[in-house]
This record gives structure tokens, sequence and C-alpha cells, in this order.
């Protein structure tokens, strides 16, 4: 296997040119109680009060196809207050299982550029592995980690690892963020599992949670970090309803 030569060069650049951008303008060593990821559309989250939120902005996709793999940067422009909190996110998409056969060559040179675009905040991975995944995921977590020194490393994660099966508890990193919408077929079983009282059973995704505006809010504890998504931009407005919608469920 070897890297594809498809990679755009130009538009990785303008990717490291934005993030760049980003981290001279937009540091923040607090940590606010929301985070809004911001995927690749257009966003203006000029407006937000940045002691009460900060920005989970999409800043690279990893590609793996064809026993290759190529690096996509943003293409949607995003502008931020300044110093406002900015967690860079990497999301992997495995097209045909690449992912599982990748060797630690490989591995490593996915996680030197993951490493690059990790600002003083460090840098998310978003990966919705299957089982067969399982095994490269961690030793790219691990490569990652070692690469970013005293840098945090944080992850999303499948419901489903964080109460049934928590093989996450043994990965090298600071916080993983329980997703629970897009559940697909175990959705309902999910919701059951809050609604009888249960809770997050994996300890590294005990304090942060995953939800998204467009689907009902789980009836389980809002005393920890949340980070927000939002399939259409972010304005006033829809800001201001999911919060509320938040709040109706949790008392606040």
């Amino acid at each position: 296997m070897r890297i594809s030569k498809r990679i755009l060069l130009v538009t990785f650049l303008l990717g490291m040119f934005v993030l760049a951008a980003f981290l001279i303008e937009h540091q923040s060593a607090h940590e606010p109680k929301y985070i809004l990821w911001a995927w690749d559309v257009p966003e203006d989250l000029r407006f937000i009060n940045i002691n009460k939120f900060g920005v989970a902005p999409l800043v690279m996709t990893i590609e793996f196809e064809h026993d290759h793999f190529y690096f996509e940067a943003r293409h949607q422009p995003i502008m931020l207050p300044k110093n406002v909190y900015v967690l860079p996110v990497i999301r992997l998409e495995d097209r045909d299982s690449t992912f599982r056969i990748l060797t630690s060559t490989e591995l490593r040179a996915a996680s030197a550029k993951i490493s690059e675009l990790a600002g003083s905040t460090g840098v998310q991975i978003d990966f919705d592995a299957s089982y067969s995944d399982r095994n490269n995921y961690a030793r790219l977590l691990h490569f990652v980690h070692n690469e970013l020194g005293n840098r945090p490393l944080s992850m999303t994660a499948l419901a489903s690892w964080c109460i049934h099966d928590t093989w996450i508890d043994s990965l090298p990193v600071s916080k993983a963020v329980p997703m629970l919408f897009r559940m697909g077929s175990q959705s309902k079983s999910v919701r059951d599992y809050f609604n009888y009282g249960h809770s997050i059973q994996a300890h590294i995704a005990s304090t942060a949670l995953g939800l998204s505006t467009d689907e009902p809010v789980p009836n389980v504890a809002m005393d920890r970090q949340i980070f927000l998504f939002n399939p259409q931009p972010w304005n006033k407005k829809n800001l201001h309803e999911t919060l509320e919608n938040i709040a109706s469920r949790s008392g606040e």
C-alpha cells in the first residue's frame, strides 16, 4: 500500500494556513461548558459568548479507500471571535475497509499529519471505527498521543462504546465524547438504557456528552461538558433553541 498521489497539495496547504490563523488569533486555555462542532458548512460564529462557548471545527478529513489514504482539508469558510477556545477536529472516513490493513509506517504517516494540525488545545479525532478497525485505531491513537506530547488528545465515541463495551478505557486519550445522536438501529435501546436510570459506564467518557440539534435530548445528566452538532450553520436562533431544549431536560 502507498499513500495516495491524490493528495491535493494546494488544498492541504490552504487548510494548514486556515488552521494556523485559528491558532494564532483564537487561542484560549479556558475550556467552556459548551463546545460547538462546526462541520464543513459556512460558519460565522462571531456572535458567541467566548466565556460560555468554544468551537471544535472540522479542519481535515483523512479518507481511506482502494489501499490508499489521502487528506482533504476543510472546504468551507469559518469566522470566529478572538480568544475563543478552539479544538481542531480530524475526521477519519474508511470507504472500503482499507483502514484495518494499514501498516505501522502508514499509521505513523497519518498520525504525523494529525499532530501537525493540533494546537495548544490538542486535537479531537472523529472515527466510527468498526470492530475490525479497533486494533489499528488504538495503534493510531498511541502514535498521535506520542506525537502530541503534553497536548491533549480527545476522541468521539459511539454510544455503544460508552455503555455496553468499554474498550475505549484502554486508549491513550484524555476525553471521549459519547455521540448520543445518529445512533441508527441502536437508538431506541440506548435511549431506553438512559430512561431506565443507567449512566455512562466508560470512565474516559464520563465528563462530556455529544448532542445534535435535530434529535431529542436523551435522559442523561447534563452536569458535564456538552458538545453540540448542528447539520445546519449555527446562528443565534438555533443556538438559543438548543440551549432551551437542554435546559428543559436538565432542569437548569
